[in-house]
This record gives C-alpha cells, structure tokens and sequence, in this order.
C-alpha cells in the first residue's frame, strides 16, 4: 500500500541544502493490527497534509521490501525519514519477519547519510542501538526514539504534534559557497528536536532516547541524551484496542 509520489534525482545522496524539509514515512504493522486499522503512519501523513506538508508514506511487509523502499527514500530529496512498526531493544519486526539490530542497522548503510531517523517504535530508543546505527549510517545527522513502550494513540498524537511544532521552528539562512554563490538553507537545529521531545515526553508520560552527530565536539563525536518525563506520569498503559505498539 503506498500513496503519493515522490521526487527522484539523479544523485543517490543529495546535500543538505538542496533537501526538502519534509517527512518520508514508512511503516509495517503485526496482521492483527492491520485488521484493526491501526495504521499510525497513514494518520501522520494525513495530518502533515492538512498543514500544507507533502509527505511521502508506503506499507511494506517484508524485509526486502524495506530494503527497496530505504534506495527509494536516498533517492528523493527528503530529509526526514519516519519508520513506524514494531520493535525490542534488539530487534525490528516487519509483519512476516523479525530483523535483528545487527542486521538491521546494516540494511541502513548508507541510506541515511545527511538525512535524520526517526523511529516510532517500542523501546529502540536506547544508546546500544544508537551506537550500531551511527557505526553503519555514516553521516546520519540524528536519530530519535521512545525507549519505552508507547501506545498506539499516543503515539500517532505524539508525532503529529512533533512534526506540526518541528516544522515550524525551522531557521532560514544563506551560506556563501566556494563559487561565490549563496545559497539558502533551512535548517531545524537539536536543540529544538530536543526541547520539543521533551515537551511532548511531559505531555505523555513517556520517555524516549536522542541521539546525534556533533560535527563541533572535540573529536566529532555522537551525544547522545535521555528524554523522560519532568514529573512521574499518572497516565495508564493500555489494554486491549488501545494497546502498546
């Protein structure tokens, strides 16, 4: 299943300024869950479409066909890649298969290169995973998850609000370039990922895990941050229709 089309260049790996700020979304769900119509990453794209987005959104069920659609998204001119499904510390789940980390973060390569990831799945928001993914995606700017189990409704609630708020505290600027061209540049800086992370964390009572590449630390190094709560959440954990991705 898949809706609207996405731009193609001829460059497998397109510059930050030449990337559009707008959201790749991919998704895999358990059989049950397609059957109870729990498709988070259909809603998220629905949602950046009533804000005047142009999001790109495919369902895929297989591992291969993860792989292909991973060479469509290094092919299009978007920044942000979104991956809902379901997850374990040390493994991702496709609806017919189960990927460890390891072989998960190879699959990634370097697809991600100049781009930032964006998971929303159960407790892979931790820094083990952090660091396999940053070892094999070499210039992935960042990557962001719950390090936690999350609901289904408060996760399709939680990242519509962080990509309506995101998207409007992206910053303009104009870089001169060796030619003597400038160039404009728009930009959403970690700080504010962070910050509006943290916001929604309170909003929900769930903790999640940032983490990315400091190009200005002493020794171009990944910081990595966790994300939880400022007060003890008195939200409940849901059962039944309502239950943990």
């Amino acid at each position: 299943m898949k809706s609207t089309t996405v731009s193609i260049k001829e460059s497998v790996t397109i510059p930050l300024h030449l990337s559009d700020t707008e959201v790749f979304i991919l998704e895999s769900l358990a059989v049950d869950d397609e059957k109870a119509d729990r498709y988070e990453g259909k809603i998220l794209e629905q949602m950046l479409r009533m804000c005047g987005k142009a999001p790109v959104y495919y369902y895929f069920r297989t591992k291969l066909e993860f792989i292909e659609l991973l060479k469509e998204f290094q092919k299009s001119s978007y920044r942000y890649l979104h991956l809902s499904c379901h997850a374990s510390p040390t493994e991702i789940y496709t609806t017919y298969e189960t990927i460890p980390l390891s072989e998960f973060c190879s699959i990634l390569g370097s697809h991600l290169k100049n781009r930032r990831f964006f998971m929303s799945a159960c407790e892979i928001g931790n820094n083990i995973a952090s660091t396999a993914m940053f070892g094999t995606s070499k210039g992935m700017y960042s990557f962001a998850a719950p390090a936690e189990k999350i609901r289904f409704d408060h996760a399709a609630a939680l990242w519509s609000a962080f990509y309506v708020r995101t998207g409007d505290l992206h910053v303009e600027k104009k870089k001169k370039r060796s030619n003597g061209d400038v160039t404009k540049i728009v930009s959403l800086n970690i700080q504010a990922i962070n910050e509006t992370l943290q916001k929604l964390c309170d909003l929900f009572g769930v903790s999640f895990y940032s983490a990315w590449y400091d190009p200005r630390a002493d020794q171009q190094k990944v910081v990595d941050i966790s994300i939880a709560p400022s007060v003890p959440s008195t939200i409940k954990k849901a059962t039944g229709p309502m239950k943990d991705c």
